[in-house]
Order: C-alpha cells, then sequence, then structure tokens
C-alpha cells in the first residue's frame, strides 16, 4: 500500500486490515454489513479517517459510483467463512459472479475482484483449494488461466482469533492481467 492508494476493506473482518492501512494511507473504505458503532470507535481511538458504509457486499454492495460499483486501487478482505448464499441473494450487480455457486468463498473472492483495480489479499479457508464442486472448479482454473492469482499463501491454524480453522491467503493481482 502505498501513501495515495484508495484501499477497501469488505467484510466485518478486515476491521483491523483498515485500521493499519490508514496508518499508510487515509483513503480506506470500510463496508460492514451490520451496523455497529465499531469502526466509528477505532476512528477515534487511532485519529483516523476510514471512511464506513453499512451495507452487505455481496447481496447490494455499497460502495457505488454513478450506479457502478466504485474501483479501488488495493482490497484487503477477510470475509466470514462457511457462508452460503441462494441465487436469489444477488439482487445487485450480478454479472460479479460468473460460476454458478453458492459458497461465499467464490463470491466473496469475485466480489473483491469487481472492485479492485490492482491487487487484492483475501483470506480463505483452505477448503476453497481442495472442494471440486463445478463452481468452484471452475472458478479456480480461472483465476490461473487469467493469471490473476499471483500466490496462495497456506497459514496455521488457530492464527485468527474467531476460529481455529486453517486458512491461506490469496493474492490476486489484476496488474498481470
Amino acid at each position: 500500500i502505498s501513501k495515495g492508494d484508495e484501499v477497501y476493506c469488505p467484510f466485518e473482518g478486515s476491521l483491523r486490515l483498515a485500521e493499519r492501512s490508514n496508518r499508510v494511507t487515509h483513503n480506506v473504505f470500510l463496508e460492514f454489513k451490520r451496523r455497529t458503532p465499531l469502526p466509528f470507535l477505532s476512528n477515534i481511538l487511532l485519529d483516523g479517517s476510514v471512511a464506513v458504509h453499512f451495507s452487505d457486499p455481496i447481496k447490494d454492495p455499497g460502495w457505488v459510483d454513478g450506479g457502478k460499483l466504485r474501483q479501488f486501487d488495493i482490497t484487503l478482505a477477510n470475509p466470514p467463512f462457511g457462508m452460503r448464499y441462494q441465487q436469489e441473494d444477488f439482487f445487485s450487480y450480478p454479472w460479479r459472479f460468473r460460476e454458478r455457486t453458492l459458497y461465499g468463498e467464490v463470491l466473496h473472492v469475485r466480489h473483491v475482484l469487481s472492485q479492485t483495480v490492482r491487487r487484492a489479499v483475501v483470506v480463505v479457508p483452505n477448503a476453497i483449494l481442495f472442494r471440486t464442486t463445478a463452481g468452484e472448479r471452475q472458478f479456480k482454473a480461472d483465476l490461473l488461466d487469467t493469471r490473476l492469482l499471483e500466490a496462495v499463501i497456506e497459514l496455521p491454524p488457530a492464527l485468527l482469533t474467531t476460529t481455529s480453522i486453517p486458512f491461506s491467503l490469496l493474492v490476486l493481482n489484476k496488474g498481470a492481467m
């Protein structure tokens, strides 16, 4: 992250990423599904300037400019694990989701890619690396075919305070396309 970069942090788990990003750039945009004072308290305590929007990034994204999804230089996302969605959940901007899947991991990464210009880092459970349902297989093949996937960094279990599930970081580089 550079000083002038716009950084997008969707999902509640990304608050700490937004706080850290705010130390480098004051162009940080956080999107929370649940209304909570936590991001505002964080802004006060850290003398930050994180812009906050309360909306569901998957069902109805909040960072929109002129009817189009706003584009950010960098996205850092820690989405919830184990989410499932129904097709009717994709009310706004359904073109973001190429694969027919209800697995949240695929939808979260696709959403992140739809709002990122250069690079994204997304926390995902390791299960996405090994499941072979049609939509996930197509998703992983597309990441490789389009050269979006720059790295997979596997991290040890119990590293996150919210879960002991083993997880990885997907580093996605849209500049390499």
